[in-house]
């Protein structure tokens, strides 16, 4: 579960663009879109968990590793030949650090194009419209800035309205696409058909891959980039000069709901008359920040219809 402010933020994101909401995995801490192809098909490559944030585990299962040990477990058959065939060419895969990686739809600078077309984004509300916040997952209001030093900060603003406004220059969806290392048919068939499945020592099963807690039972299959980015929150606490000048001169303050390293964005903070604080994040135009990956449900992907 999410709290409804969230709810309220990510909803309005995914209905600008006609997303399903349930198939996004938002980052907690908001990365930049990795600037080379090593970098980027290797998080394509990770295989998504159920749930709302995105999986960058280290541990995480591959989906190019897992699909190779699919197609060993496969009886010898005309369509797992040419599949092993294509899996096994190299012009398929890039070399990384010694490593070979598999070669996915967009690379870097494809994704720079696609986002240049994206649209603009604006979002406003007011949090006296809507009840309380709710169950919590961090990270989550009422943690509007994160450390423990802003700990009071953050208890303030627990009880108090805020105003909350959100700005993209460009944000777009995506589509990722896997290689050509990848066979649908093959897939498709080793799902569909159980008897085709060799069984044996070191051979990987159906129910490991696709069963109700296999490994393999979503896959990436889109990304949401944006940039440009402005960010603004007027807390109603009521606050000193104190908290402001610690705000200003704390070097690791991440706002919420985007929380970003420092160094990927601007903070800055004002304090009215009242002692309400507005905070105001902006990023870069040459910063792209990417806010969540799309996962499909492979039972839905080999479905027909």
């Amino acid at each position: 579960m999410i709290n409804i402010y969230e709810e309220l933020i990510v909803k309005r994101i995914a209905s600008s663009l006609s997303l399903d909401l349930a198939s996004l995995r938002w980052f907690p801490v908001v990365p930049l879109v990795p600037a080379n192809d090593c970098d980027l098909f290797s998080l394509f490559d990770i295989v998504p968990n159920e749930g709302f944030i995105a999986n960058v585990d280290d541990q995480s299962p591959l989906f190019s590793t897992t699909y190779g040990k699919l197609l060993e477990a496969q009886k010898q058959s005309f369509i797992n030949d040419l599949a092993k065939k294509n899996y096994a060419n190299e012009s398929y895969w890039s070399e990384c650090n010694k490593t070979k990686t598999p070669i996915f739809k967009p690379n870097s600078a494809e994704i720079l194009s696609a986002l240049s077309s994206g649209a603009s984004f604006d979002f406003t509300f007011d949090s006296s419209d809507y009840s309380g916040p709710g169950k919590e997952l961090f990270p989550s209001y009422p943690n509007f800035v994160i450390f423990q030093p802003f700990l009071n900060f953050n208890e303030t603003a627990q009880n108090a309205r805020f105003v909350f406004k959100l700005h993209f220059d460009k944000i777009v969806h995506i589509p990722v696409q896997l290689g050509g290392w990848f066979s649908q048919a093959a897939f498709v068939k080793a799902y569909k058909d159980k008897t085709a499945w060799n069984t044996g020592p070191n051979l990987v099963t159906w129910d490991e891959l696709f069963g109700t807690n296999g490994i393999l039972n979503f896959v990436t299959n889109g990304l949401l980039v944006a940039s440009g980015m402005t960010l603004e929150i007027q807390s109603f606490g009521i606050y000193d000069l104190k908290t402001l000048l610690f705000l200003k001169t704390n070097l690791l303050t991440s706002v919420w709901p985007f929380y970003l390293s420092p160094e990927n964005s601007r903070n800055e903070f004002d304090i009215s008359e009242e002692g309400n604080i507005t905070i105001k994040v902006t990023t870069s135009k040459s910063k792209n920040l990417l806010l969540a990956m799309q996962a499909a449900a492979v039972n839905v992907l080999v479905s027909p219809g």
